[in-house]
């Protein structure tokens, strides 16, 4: 009797397997239709090859946060479900300005069969440019808490990583992007709240903020890698002491430049616009180039 009760357990344990093994067949092949050559925006910019993150979506371990045009996005080229595990596997997106089209481009469309334009102008012969134009790997594990009896479940647990259709980009990207992410998706920018002292525009019988120091922008190993040439504009407050504030990007270059652009502008000094012969607060705009020589 004992003999016959172990082996309807054991029977009964390998339907059970049977099924789940069957049903997370079944959603694999759901997830590949459903995400196969789709991008997906990270909530958080990790610069990493292997993202690893708990059910409560955490990550696990460490990696350092990087620029939204180089480590924000990837696009699936195989997602795979085991057990509690959800194993997902990309190519990091590399985006840049194209300056003919005016739109962030990722330089993996690129292909070499394209005709020569002012897009191909901007990429030169940089030390690994096809490393760089093909994309960098990025392989994502997510835990979940208990194995998974449908899409809701898996989604659910993906909503705590990847940014879901309900979300705005502009709320996750730096401050320094919003404004430029919302007139891209034609939004109305964000207005800030006045501060305790007026910011004046040069127009306003305001003389202009000269520069006194004035250190160039560092490139981004991306950019290099590939030979990327860029420009960016960028707003900015240059207060009555001088210093810089406030920056926004309103043309980026992409390619992680446009960090590299605001850490060298919040270095910059002026000597400051009077109005009226007192200085002050002024917003002005200002262009940025990287070359490589």
């Amino acid at each position: 009797m004992l003999r016959m009760s172990w082996l309807l357990l054991l029977c009964a344990s390998l339907f059970s397997s049977v099924i789940a093994h069957a049903g997370n067949g079944s959603l694999e092949k759901q997830l590949r239709r459903n995400y196969r050559g789709s991008v997906l925006t990270l909530r958080q910019f990790y610069d990493a090859d292997e993202l690893h993150f708990g059910s409560d979506g955490r990550l696990i371990g460490d990696a350092k946060t990087g620029s939204w045009t180089v480590d924000g996005q990837l696009r699936v080229t195989d997602i795979h479900l085991q057990d509690r595990r959800l194993h997902i596997k990309g190519k990091r997106l590399r985006l840049f300005f194209d300056s003919a089209s005016k739109k962030l481009q990722d330089v993996t469309e690129i292909r070499a069969t394209d005709s020569v334009s002012k897009t191909q102008n901007q990429f030169g012969k940089g030390k690994d440019e096809k490393l760089a134009r093909k994309g960098n790997g990025l392989n994502v594990v997510l835990e979940m808490s208990s194995v998974p009896r449908g899409m809701t479940d898996i989604e659910s647990v993906m909503n705590l990583v990847f940014l879901s259709p309900n979300d705005e980009l502009a709320d996750f990207v730096p401050v320094l992007w919003k404004n430029f992410v919302l007139q891209y998706e034609g939004r109305p920018p964000r207005v800030a709240p006045p501060g305790n002292e007026p910011v004046y525009d040069v127009k306003e019988n305001v003389s202009k903020p000269l520069v006194d120091y004035q250190p160039d922008p560092e490139y981004s190993e991306e950019a290099r890698r590939a030979g990327y040439v860029g420009d960016a504009e960028f707003s900015l407050v240059v207060t009555p002491q001088g210093n810089v504030q406030d920056v926004n990007i309103v043309t980026p270059a992409g390619f992680g430049l446009d960090e590299e652009g605001v850490k060298v502008l919040n270095l910059w000094r002026f000597d400051p616009a009077r109005k009226d012969g007192v200085p002050v607060a002024v917003q002005i705009h200002v262009g940025m180039s990287w070359r490589l020589y």
